[in-house]
């Protein structure tokens, strides 16, 4: 027997909603991260699944879904459809509710009507977030927490500084010092040659 709630749970990933001819639509219903300060506490975004009684027409989906991934015609994968509708409506007529692996719990009212419980482990919550609550308190200030302020010291600026031009002084001596030696010893080889 070909597992049809696999199939409603891809169509509910793919398209956020999915009809069970005869039985009701289901619909993706997402609520977003948000934070309540009344109590501190963080909560994740979620999926869960939403179940309207009222849309009973067939779109298709559900067996257009099985017949491409069971690689059947398209009127097999209606019978299958079928089967899986008179099971559930056996199932509540039964028990007054039935189980849908994964997706949550249908169930019959006392006035004959549909109703959904969804899955508090519903597959899409897992795979899409899947975290817990978060309660944050606020932290009370650690007495070694506080800032320390450095005073820094200019006299070991100073003393970097005096280094610095201490060998841009004796590197410029030195430097005068070859080139007036070299002058020197033009002048010295020119006054050679003209008293030649």
């Amino acid at each position: 027997m070909i597992d049809v709630n696999k199939y409603i749970i891809q169509l509910l990933e793919r398209n956020n909603e999915v009809t069970i001819p005869g039985i009701g639509g289901f619909y993706l219903s997402r609520t977003e991260t948000n934070y309540d300060n009344d109590n501190g506490t963080f909560y994740p975004r979620t999926v869960s699944v939403t179940f309207n009684p009222f849309r009973l027409s067939d779109d298709g989906l559900l067996r257009d879904k099985i017949a491409s991934a069971e690689n059947m015609e398209k009127h097999m994968a209606e019978y299958e459809v079928q089967k899986f509708i008179i099971k559930i409506k056996q199932g509540l007529s039964r028990h007054n509710r039935i189980d849908l692996e994964g997706i949550g719990t249908l169930m019959v009212d006392e006035m004959a009507n549909i109703k959904f419980i969804s899955n508090d482990n519903f597959v899409l919550n897992k795979a899409n977030i899947g975290l817990s609550q978060v309660v944050s308190k606020p932290m009370e200030p650690h007495k070694g927490a506080y800032a320390v302020e450095k005073k820094i010291s200019f006299a070991e600026n100073t003393k970097q500084e005096k280094s610095v031009w201490k060998w841009l002084l004796i590197s410029l001596a030195i430097i005068i010092i070859i080139s007036l030696g070299l002058l020197l010893g033009l002048q010295y080889y020119y006054y050679s040659l003209k008293a030649e």
